[in-house]
C-alpha cells in the first residue's frame, strides 16, 4: 500500500535536489521507485516540501539516498524527519462561514443537482455550472492523503463547539462537515456535510480539526426545502417510503432550481424543474406518488 512521507527541504537546497531539468529527482525515482513531488510551502518561502509516495522500503531507501547526498554533518539544515502541518488550525470564531456558503440567486433559475435528501421536502442541492465546482474533487482527494496518512492531525478540542467546521468521515473518505449540535454527556455530535448535504450522528472522537487550506473553496451543498409539497392530506407526517420517491425523481439529474421564498432561518424554498420544464413539485402529485406528498398551491415546507 502506498504512503505519503512529507519533509522539509530548505529553499537554497531545491536546486541541488532536483538536479538540471529534474535529473536528480529522476534518477531517485529510478533507483527506489519512489514518486516525488516538490512543492512550495503556504507559509514560508525559506523551505519546500519533499512529497514522497510509495511504499515504506522505497521510502526509506529513498531517505538513505537523500541523506548519502546531503551528509548531516554538512548540511545541518536538512532535518529529513517529518514536516509539521504547515497551516495552522482555524478557531471557529475566526471562520468567516457566511462568505464560504454558496447560495442559490434569487430572481434567476440556477442549475442544480440533487446531493442529498433529508426528507420529501428538505433536501441538497450542488452547482455542478459554479465555477468553484470542479475543485471539489480534487479537494477530496487532498483531504483524503492528508486524513488517512497523517495520524498527527488533532482531534476537535473540548468542550466541542456548535458551528465548527471540521473534517469528517463517511465511507472510507474525508468530508468537510459542521458540527450542529453536541451531546457533552455521550461524546457525541450531529454534524451537516457542507459540500453534499445530509445529516448523520457519530462519535466525536471521529472528527479532525481542518485545515485553514481546506476553508477556502466554499461550501457546495446548498440547504433547501421544496415548496408546495406536504404529506397527504389525512396524514400527519411523510411516510417512510416517500424520500425514496423523490430520489427516484431527481437522482442524477441535471435540474433547474428556482427561488420562490425563505424560511425564517433563511432556507430558500425552491421549485425544482427538470429539463422539460416539469415542476419536481407536480410530479410528486400524480397518481404514482400521491399515495405519499400532496401539491399544495401554497407555499409550504
Amino acid at each position: 500500500m502506498a504512503q505519503i512521507y512529507e519533509f522539509d527541504m530548505p529553499s537554497h537546497l531545491c536546486g541541488m535536489f532536483i538536479g538540471r531539468g529534474g535529473a536528480a529527482i529522476k534518477q531517485l525515482r529510478q533507483k527506489t521507485g519512489v514518486e516525488v513531488l516538490v512543492r512550495p510551502k503556504m507559509l514560508t518561502e525559506e523551505f519546500q516540501l519533499v512529497v514522497l509516495e510509495g511504499s515504506q522500503r522505497q521510502i526509506t531507501r529513498a531517505l538513505d539516498i537523500i541523506r548519502q547526498k546531503f551528509p548531516k554533518n554538512k548540511f545541518t539544515e536538512l532535518d529529513l524527519s517529518p514536516a509539521q502541518p504547515e497551516v495552522p488550525v482555524l478557531q471557529p470564531q475566526l471562520m468567516q462561514l457566511c462568505s464560504l456558503q454558496l447560495n442559490l440567486p434569487d430572481g434567476v433559475s440556477s442549475d442544480v443537482v440533487v446531493s442529498s435528501v433529508v426528507s420529501p421536502n428538505h433536501l441538497f442541492v450542488q452547482q455542478p455550472t459554479h465555477p468553484s465546482f470542479p475543485n471539489l474533487e480534487c479537494m477530496n482527494q487532498c483531504m483524503n492523503v492528508c486524513y488517512n496518512q497523517d495520524d498527527s492531525v488533532p482531534p476537535l478540542p473540548r468542550p466541542i463547539e456548535v458551528g465548527i467546521i471540521c473534517a469528517a468521515p463517511m465511507y472510507n473518505s474525508w468530508y468537510r462537515a459542521q458540527v450542529v449540535q453536541a451531546y457533552p454527556e455521550t461524546d457525541g455530535v450531529d454534524i451537516k456535510y457542507v459540500d453534499y448535504g445530509g445529516y448523520v450522528h457519530v462519535e466525536a472522537s471521529t472528527l479532525r480539526q481542518i485545515r485553514s487550506d481546506f476553508t477556502t473553496m466554499p461550501f457546495q451543498s446548498t440547504e433547501c426545502y421544496l415548496a408546495n409539497v406536504v404529506p397527504p392530506a389525512d396524514c400527519a407526517e411523510f411516510a417512510p417510503e416517500s424520500a425514496a420517491c423523490l430520489e427516484e425523481l431527481v437522482q442524477g439529474r441535471l435540474l433547474q432550481a428556482e427561488v420562490v421564498g425563505h424560511e425564517e432561518d433563511g432556507i430558500p424554498y425552491i421549485n425544482l424543474y427538470c429539463s422539460d420544464d416539469t415542476r419536481v413539485s407536480r410530479c410528486l402529485s400524480c397518481p404514482r406518488f400521491n399515495a405519499f406528498f400532496y401539491y399544495s398551491s401554497s407555499r409550504s415546507c
